[in-house]
């Protein structure tokens, strides 16, 4: 059986493209699975910050169109690109074994982010900045796109002193830079999990996605994306959220502020796995219920 898969063609994404291609031959001999490269508006557009051109929603409205016109089979995405609403007709059917979801500062010599004094971070995330202004008030932030191996670049020709990154895409594509430091400031919801979307109705298909599943990767996806869905987050609001499954429980912590930071509401909520989506709801509407209501305009 053929299968096509709808992917971005930049490095992490083919990795992870290939991840899922090697997963649907390796349960199935019998599938030969393709690649089909979609260029996106997030990657052609490339000198100004998601805030300005609409959303991390870029990165995938092309490679859905493609889905819902089918021309492709599935499509492979990092969760955390997923904008809110998703096309009638289309689900998040599966998501493999995540990643670790934390952010990686990566610097251009030995020191720590607690010792930076007036220094220059590159990044565009309204998350991660309103985070660490929190935690160290003296550094100074810059936009940064691009793919690792251009933002790495740019750190060492010293146009920054440190850049912000997904640890997830660093250990996949096997990059360890020499001066780097985990940062545990809440990740955006998905960060660290590749998602599989697929027509609701996915047919013959449904054997082959569901190899594709790692239960509590998707557990974990669906309480994020319930908070994520529910608050109608996107990179114009400061926001994050990050679940962890134990014992038949998934406690979700989050957090909303306004973009310069100054109003920053933050919680935790728990609730049985198979309520995980409805748990992310929760911890949504419980930080509107605190006064983030103000902030997003969605009433309580």
């Amino acid at each position: 059986m053929k299968i096509r898969i709808g992917t971005r063609g930049s490095k992490l994404a083919l990795w992870q493209a290939n991840y899922i291609k090697s997963l649907l031959e390796k349960a199935d001999p019998a599938v030969q699975a393709e690649l089909v490269i979609i260029k996106t508006s997030g990657d052609a557009i490339q000198d100004v910050s998601l805030t300005e051109i609409g959303g991390k929603g870029l990165f995938v409205k092309e490679i859905e169109k493609a889905l819902l016109e089918k021309e492709i089979d599935i499509a492979v995405h990092s969760m955390k690109d997923m904008p809110a609403e998703i096309p009638a007709g289309l689900a998040l059917v599966a998501a493999p074994p995540g990643e670790q979801p934390w952010d990686a500062l990566v610097f251009n010599r030995r020191t720590t982010f607690s010792d930076l004094h007036d220094a220059v971070i590159g990044t565009t995330s309204l998350r991660r900045i309103v985070q660490m202004k929190r935690l160290n008030p003296a550094v100074r932030f810059e936009m940064l796109r691009g793919n690792i191996d251009t933002r790495i670049r740019k750190l060492m020709e010293g146009q920054y002193d440190a850049i912000v990154i997904a640890y997830a895409g660093m250990n996949r594509l096997g990059i360890s830079p020499e001066f780097t430091e985990t940062l545990h400031i809440i990740p955006a919801a998905g960060q660290g999990i590749i998602a599989i979307e697929a027509h609701a109705d996915a047919g013959v298909l449904e054997p082959f996605i569901r190899a594709l599943n790692h239960g509590p990767t998707f557990v974990r996806a669906a309480a994020e994306r319930g908070f994520v869905t529910r608050l109608g987050a996107n990179c114009q609001i400061p926001a994050g959220a990050h679940a962890d499954i134990a014992d038949n429980t998934v406690q979700i912590r989050g957090f909303i502020a306004d973009p310069a930071g100054t109003e920053f509401y933050q919680k935790s909520v728990s609730g049985p796995v198979e309520r995980a989506y409805a748990t992310g709801v929760r911890l949504a509407e419980e930080l509107l219920k605190s006064g983030a209501s103000r902030l997003t305009g969605i009433p309580v």
